[in-house]
């Protein structure tokens, strides 16, 4: 997990960002510290569960997971924050564009 990276591909490891990285479909694989979320708790370091990573998105803790753990880590990191959209489609509908 602490490797800087494999091969060609080099990244700075880093973990307990103040501002997540990006959550990709892979985190189910768990990379490295240098791709992924990854924060220390009570001494040893883990990745984010699924439901951080849902919070991340958006969600509410109500959400139910009903399916495994590596296929949630794919729909969190498929998926997009609502509230971004929604602002999104409010500023794009603002500019008058869609207006005949």
């Amino acid at each position: 997990v602490t490797t800087p990276g494999t091969k060609n591909w080099k990244t700075n490891i880093s973990y307990d960002r103040e501002i997540a990285r990006t959550l990709l479909s892979t985190m189910g694989n768990h990379h490295r510290a240098g791709v992924d979320n990854y924060v220390t708790d009570v001494g040893s370091l883990r990745a984010l569960s699924e439901r951080e990573c849902l919070r991340l998105m958006g969600f509410t803790d109500d959400f139910k997971i009903v399916v495994s753990k590596a296929q949630m880590y794919k729909q969190v990191g498929n998926s997009m924050v609502v509230d971004v959209v929604m602002a999104l489609i409010e500023a794009i509908l603002k500019t008058g564009i869609f207006n005949s």
